[in-house]
């Protein structure tokens, strides 16, 4: 599943048009996330609950992997520590406005709340984000 996430939304980043913001960037990556998560939220739920914590469980280290891709590919990648703490805590942000979204039952008028909402959050971490 995460690969597949990871194409798409690379599919989804070389669609946009060339000289795109990091925040439309962003937008298109949750927007393509929300699309994959619809399509399979049981499964999807059962990927969230793995703790993390626990480095000797595979789905854990499947799902770390995948944020740190999402963190280089998609985000830009970090520039130091603050960008680090910003960036993972954006990702649990999103993991848990997903979770409540998906146990609403992915409502469609829900999406681009979500999204303004996982934006923002990273945007306040990043006050001198472009």
């Amino acid at each position: 599943m995460t690969d597949e996430l990871a194409e798409r939304t690379r599919r989804a980043d070389d669609a946009l048009p060339e000289g795109s913001s990091a925040r439309d960037r962003v937008r298109t990556s949750v927007l393509t996330y929300l699309n994959f998560i619809a399509e399979r939220s049981p499964g999807w739920v059962t990927y969230q609950v793995p703790a993390e914590h626990d480095p000797g469980d595979e789905a854990a280290r499947v799902r770390r992997e995948a944020r740190e891709a999402a963190v280089a590919g998609v985000i830009g990648g970090s520039r130091g520590h603050r960008d680090d703490f910003a960036f993972w805590g954006y990702l649990g942000f999103l993991d848990d406005a997903c979770l409540r979204w998906v146990h609403a039952g992915c409502p469609n008028d829900q999406p681009h709340s979500l999204i303004d909402a996982a934006l923002g959050r990273l945007e306040g971490a990043l006050s001198d984000w472009k």
